[in-house]
């Protein structure tokens, strides 16, 4: 059943919707007073023109903050498209009633009105409708003003607008470089080759997880491959219409706005929940299946499939009808492996190996080395004592990872989990296997 959760928006800014709504108010009162104004030396709010400078500064953070996780789902010409349909409606409006307005507003205060010809009248009409600015000599609206420097002022104004637009462009760039850090993995080989990195690889746990994201999720995928290259390791689970989902947990209590084991549920009803963040925040993301994310991960990213309810002999073969290369199988002793091996003889493996006594099973079990693509050595910081085991790995060609999930990822400040990160760091491992792989990143550069 569902909790009574509502769906978390972004934090609203109080204050800058107030701001906003002063420098609204000061541009309304300035051009009201402008009308019965002798000249700009008796304007009563003379400099009232800075708050639509004002306005367009805040009004391009909140856009800024409003899209900013959204270019990895969203292109240029769809958020075009949005600010189009939401902002040209009120152009329309203001253009057909300043119209109405000034048809019926001739007097002796305005006389050129009554002397306006119709052409004229409506194609300032169209060009308002379109953003057009006038010319010189088309500017109809009566009032004792320039027409040359009104029509600077709107073009001014469109030159603004177009730097705005042109920012968006390069923002949308920059964000859209997530292709930088997509790595395309066709076959064994290119698994191997991406664990065999002189660097230090940074692994997704539970695919990550950032404010807003959370784990198992394909939007988090996408949003942490945004800032760096990285792979998955993630939680296959089976519903009760026998459709494979990524939940770590055996129930949604935790990671969902629903309640009760994910396998008394079918796909169908599990979209009615949403997934929650790390930090209880109820995000727009559901439960996916993982043919959808086995299809979007293609060209991207190696996943990494940890062992929950859904056993190897359904798994493996699930994952090979989808043709996907991209894959491998985390595995806790010699007797998993083998099953793996025996479903498909060419998997790559995250194999648990924490001694050389472990790792000598794996070889009496007849499991090809060339198939453990990384060994899992310790839940913690790399052991001095367990140097041989390491250096024994590393002359066989398999890379040694060590996680950060068990203790120093389960440290709520920020500030003490960064500094158990740089010691997990120092002590040497190949891959890191994290919540949160975004800090080490930081951490890194």
């Amino acid at each position: 059943m569902a909790k009574e959760i509502y769906l978390a928006s972004k934090p609203r800014y109080e204050i800058l919707d107030g701001l906003r709504g002063v420098a609204s108010i000061l541009v309304i009162a300035f051009h009201l007073f402008e009308t019965y104004s002798r000249g700009p030396a008796y304007q009563i709010i003379n400099h009232g023109y800075l708050a639509v400078d004002f306005f367009f500064v805040l009004s391009g953070f909140v856009i800024g903050y409003a899209y900013d996780d959204r270019w990895n789902v969203m292109s240029v010409t769809g958020f075009f498209k949005r600010r189009l349909v939401r902002l040209h409606p009120m152009v329309v409006a203001g253009t057909l009633t300043g119209a109405c307005l000034f048809f019926f507003s001739s007097c002796d205060i305005w006389p050129a009105i009554a002397g306006t010809p119709l052409w004229n009248y409506l194609l300032c009409i169209v060009l308002g409708l379109l953003m057009i600015p006038c010319w010189p000599g088309i500017d109809i609206r009566g009032w004792n003003i320039q027409t040359n420097n009104r029509s600077a002022m709107y073009i001014s104004r469109l030159l603004s607008y177009a730097a705005i637009c042109i920012s968006f462009m390069l923002l949308a760039v920059s964000c859209n470089t997530a292709g930088s850090h997509y790595y395309d993995c066709r076959r064994g080989s290119d698994i191997d080759r991406f664990m065999s990195q002189d660097k230090v690889i940074i692994s997704g746990h539970r695919g990550g997880n950032l404010p807003g994201y959370p784990e198992n999720c394909i939007e988090t995928f996408e949003k942490i491959l945004d800032c760096m290259p990285t792979f998955y390791e993630i939680d296959p689970r089976m519903t009760r219409d026998s459709v494979i989902v990524l939940m770590h947990d055996e129930t949604l209590d935790r990671t969902t706005t629903g309640t009760g084991r994910v396998s008394d549920y079918t796909f169908a009803e599990l979209q009615r929940f949403n997934l929650v963040d790390r930090w209880g925040t109820v995000t727009p993301y559901r439960i996916p299946a993982v043919k959808d994310v086995v299809e979007w991960s293609r060209g991207k990213v190696i996943l990494n499939f940890d062992i929950k309810d859904v056993t190897r002999n359904v798994l493996v073969p699930f994952i090979n009808s989808l043709g996907a290369e991209n894959c491998i199988y985390t595995v806790r002793n010699a007797e998993e492996a083998l099953e793996v091996y025996k479903e498909d003889s060419t998997a790559r493996m995250s194999a648990w190996i924490k001694d050389l006594d472990q790792l000598e099973s794996y070889v009496k079990a007849g499991i090809p080395m060339e198939n453990i693509a990384l060994a899992y050595v310790v839940s913690d910081i790399m052991k001095d004592s367990d140097r041989a085991l390491y250096d024994t790995l590393h002359q066989m060609g398999i890379p040694c990872m060590v996680s950060t999930s068990p203790r120093q990822d389960r440290e709520e400040s920020p500030q003490k989990r960064l500094q158990l990160f740089k010691e997990v760091l120092a002590s040497g491992p190949d891959i890191i296997e994290t919540d949160f792989p975004v800090e080490f990143l930081r951490i890194l550069e």
